[in-house]
């Protein structure tokens, strides 16, 4: 989100607003709340902070996608490097963020092979949302 708010009009800030497309959909068909009962503040926060990622990112793809586009390979290159920052992250602060340490859809693999996954599962994501983008552009 931060980056949609400071970053000046570019192909970065196209790619993260890409990410924070497929990153605020995964979270909200997917939630992962912190161990609360629901009506909690962090669920809440959980909920309309990813909301607000998503109809931001949205909103900031319709109106520039054209004059910014990404390639396939700023994809790859840019989602590698950033889940390989966060995997250095997690190790010195025991977080998880990026779902990089603890996924939910494979706990006990090698971590590499988690980096792979995760990174592989959002950039297959990644670039169907820009197929999806390129259409509705040519088409609308």
């Amino acid at each position: 989100m931060l980056a949609l708010l400071l970053l000046k009009d570019s192909k970065v800030k196209t790619y993260f607003a890409l990410m924070g497309l497929v990153g605020g959909s995964c979270a909200i068909i997917h939630p992962i709340f912190d161990p609360y009962d629901f009506p909690h503040i962090s669920s809440i926060s959980f909920i309309i902070g990813h909301y607000a990622l998503l109809v931001n990112s949205l909103n900031y793809l319709l109106r520039t996608y054209k004059t910014h586009p990404i390639s396939k390979n700023m994809i790859v290159t840019l989602t590698l490097l950033l889940n390989l920052g966060l995997v250095v992250v997690n190790h010195f602060v025991n977080g998880n963020y990026g779902l990089l340490r603890h996924t939910p859809f494979i706990p006990e693999a090698w971590l590499p092979i988690k980096y792979l996954a995760v990174s592989g599962a959002l950039i297959f994501l990644m670039i169907i949302m820009k197929k999806g983008l390129e259409y509705f552009e040519e088409k609308y």
